[in-house]
């Protein structure tokens, strides 16, 4: 690695799909701002992201680091509506990538270049921007390369084709979770550390790539407002909490399928018990369906969710499919409310008993709510052990250690293998 005036200062080039901000209404945002903030004591992080609308409104809002933040628009060559079958078959052979504008505009992007080649260290957040891993390899071959793994995409595509409904949408994500697969082997094996939220996703990173180099980085989602015990929740109305971006496919169909065959039960078994859906974007289905449940209530975005966290309950995570850790059932954990969650909600975090009950059935799901309503006391002593929990692994100190300990080790091997005449992974 070249020799730097100030190592504390080193330059670090992050590539993501977002920009991050206070207050961004999604989990992957709120993640990439608390690891900005771990590293921005060592390094000069400079930010980019695809210039769409919400990232070129990103870069002007506040931000809480002092990262520069950036969105880089592409060609649009491909964005007819005409070009559509065109850029969807482009989109399924590449797997997990950046769009191709987005890349080549990157790549002809002098300031963006000019950072590269004086970085000590490329990031690469979320799997689909390590797509340009390879061109920058070569931009400049001294630098460490970082990729942040949120989820696996060969498992989403997998979970996804196993649960669809019809024999055309199976083969289509079956396609996707092979194309996935195989740019995520090239990805975790391009790139010199692959980082991760859990133990089960390592198992997964490492059964497609056997050679990456894969840390466990647990998140940090303490924030401002959390309480520093678990108290008794005495709400009235009782109230059961769900958030997350309602645009995403995920939370949409958990939704559909909580309201439609979970919520009947609970609404018959406990009166006054209600439902409140914190989070921006609902589709159409999802709004109706709301208007027709009873006792369900639809915030749409809010700038703050505290105070929906501080008189839930309990926390519902109807999850059927996706990947990688839900930051939703941590954030939960953190605020020390108790969850029912079904498997896919709970994959990677704690333990059965961090839970009120992990299930995958409507019956199931619905039984745990009414039972765990009705005993206020099994409900206090598992918010309780979660919350223990939580804290001790998804700390800000704790995380910040460990983030800055991985990207230490990284140039420091960096430059072990400079001075020895070693060259970095190809």
């Amino acid at each position: 690695m070249r020799p730097r005036e100030n190592p504390r200062r080193s330059g670090l080039v992050s590539i993501g799909l977002f920009l991050p901000y206070d207050g961004i209404p999604h989990a992957g945002g709120e993640y990439l701002l608390r690891h900005f903030e771990a590293l921005e004591a060592g390094f000069q992080i400079s930010a980019y992201a695809p210039g769409l609308p919400e990232n070129v409104a990103a870069a002007g809002k506040t931000a809480s680091v002092s990262a520069t933040r950036r969105a880089v628009a592409g060609t649009g060559a491909l964005a007819s509506d005409r070009l559509k079958p065109v850029r969807d078959l482009v989109k399924l052979i590449r797997g997990a990538s950046l769009a191709v504008d987005v890349e080549h505009a990157l790549k002809n992007d002098p300031e963006f270049l000019s950072r590269v080649r004086s970085a000590a260290v490329l990031e690469f957040q979320w799997t689909e921007t390590a797509s340009l891993a390879r061109f920058l390899r070569r931009v400049n071959p001294e630098a460490v390369q970082v990729l942040i793994a949120h989820d696996v995409l060969a498992q989403r595509w997998s979970r996804a084709s196993a649960a669809a409904p019809t024999l055309r949408s199976r083969v289509l994500f079956h396609l996707r979770a092979v194309f996935a697969r195989r740019a995520e082997r090239r990805a975790f094996t391009g790139t010199d550390v692959v980082i991760v939220f859990s133990d089960k996703d390592r198992a997964e990173v490492l059964a497609i790539a056997p050679t990456a180099h894969v840390e466990v980085s647990p998140p940090s989602l303490v924030a401002a407002g959390m309480p520093q015990a678990a108290r008794a929740r005495e709400s009235t109305p009782q109230t059961l909490l769900f958030t997350g971006a309602l645009n995403r496919d995920e939370n949409h169909e958990a939704l559909v399928w909580f309201l439609g065959s979970v919520w009947p039960t609970v609404q018959d078994r406990v009166a006054g018990a209600e439902v409140v859906i914190a989070g921006a974007g609902p589709r159409p289905e999802l709004a109706d369906l709301v208007e027709r449940s009873p006792r369900v209530r639809l915030t749409g975005y809010v700038d703050d969710l505290g105070p929906f966290y501080a008189e839930s309950t309990l926390f519902v995570v109807p999850l059927l499919r996706g990947a990688g850790v839900k930051f939703k059932t941590i954030t939960a954990m953190l605020w020390g409310i108790p969850v029912v969650s079904t498997s896919v909600g709970a994959e990677g975090v704690g333990t059965p008993a961090h839970y009120l009950a992990v299930d995958d059935t409507a019956t199931g799901f619905a039984e745990a709510i009414v039972a765990a309503l009705g005993d206020q006391a099994q409900r206090d002593t598992v918010a309780q052990t979660a919350f223990d929990w939580a804290h001790g692994e998804f700390g800000a100190e704790l995380f910040t250690a460990r983030l800055r300990r991985i990207y230490s080790a990284g140039t420091a091997a960096s430059s072990a293998s400079l001075s020895t005449g070693a060259t970095t992974t190809p």
